[in-house]
């Protein structure tokens, strides 16, 4: 969302796995002009913490009901109800959940010590670890495919309900694809409105609009590839690079959860023949 749609004191939800819940803080104009919004955590791990978030993490406002899960409607089988906890004790290896967490993150347990356990789990993308007493864990229950059954004299009128089948098990079972450096640079990167501009101009004079950075990440998301260590000149740090259209160059590698302004990209030098070798070929 752009932050000029959010209003203080509003709850909002990050994007991403899981709800995470957030209300909009009174944010300063220099934190606004670098595209965050200041947050303070509502539920999960980082409860009670102000940050300063890019506001495109910021997917949608705040519904009740999606923490609580939405009740099934009348003909809506494309979601599967949902699973009970095991109720046995926790064990090493086991997926658990923090009771009284009501964000749906979902641990690992490394190690049991006497009261305690190590869990590790990936927040936004990032590992994340702690230590919490066995007693507030809950073994999770992993989701299983559903299967159905079909008599021979069934009739195409199953149709619907195989689809919603195959659509609940590619939600819901799916491996996830890691996530290349480019991405999780790309998505930290705040283009300017002069950067925009010069590559409307130069390379997409079609667009207009909020469509030129779409297009901009869209374009480097899908032809663009990383350079870094002996691939980059002097003492930059990487570039991101789609061929024979532009580079767009960090002199440092990005902070964690910092945006980073760019605000100009280098185009590639094109070597024009001079007027007395292009005679002398012709001769």
């Amino acid at each position: 969302m752009r932050s000029e749609d959010m209003k203080i004191g509003h709850a909002y939800q990050l994007g991403g796995r899981g709800y995470r819940k957030v209300t909009v803080l009174e944010t300063p104009s220099e934190v606004r002009s670098k595209a965050r919004v200041r947050v303070r955590f509502e539920n999960g791990v980082k409860a009670g913490t102000v940050s300063d978030l890019p506001s495109r993490r910021i997917a949608r406002p705040w519904r009740d009901e999606q923490a609580q899960g939405q009740p099934r409607q009348p003909g809506n089988r494309s979601e599967a109800p949902p699973l009970p906890s095991i109720e046995r004790p926790v064990r090493s290896g086991d997926t658990v959940r923090l009771l009284g967490d009501e964000s749906g993150l979902l641990w690992t347990v490394d190690a049991i010590r006497g009261e305690m356990a190590s869990l590790r789990t990936d927040i936004f993308g990032r590992p994340s670890a702690r230590q919490v007493a066995v007693a507030s864990l809950q073994v999770h229950h992993e989701p299983v495919r559903p299967q159905v059954i079909r008599l021979l004299d069934d009739d195409d009128s199953d149709t619907g309900d195989r689809l919603d089948e195959e659509r609940w098990a590619a939600l819901h079972l799916r491996p996830e694809r890691p996530k290349r450096d480019l991405d999780r640079i790309l998505d930290q990167l705040v283009f300017s409105q002069a950067c925009l501009g010069i590559y409307r101009r130069r390379l997409a004079p079609h667009l207009k609009g909020s469509a030129v950075a779409e297009g901009l990440r869209e374009e480097i998301r899908r032809k663009g590839f990383l350079m870094r260590g002996e691939e980059v000149p002097g003492p930059e740090y990487a570039r991101l690079r789609v061929w024979s259209r532009f580079d767009i160059v960090l002199d440092a590698p990005p902070l964690k959860d910092e945006a980073v302004m760019i605000s100009w990209l280098h185009f590639p030098v094109k070597h024009t023949k001079s007027a007395r070798r292009r005679r002398q070929q012709a001769a």
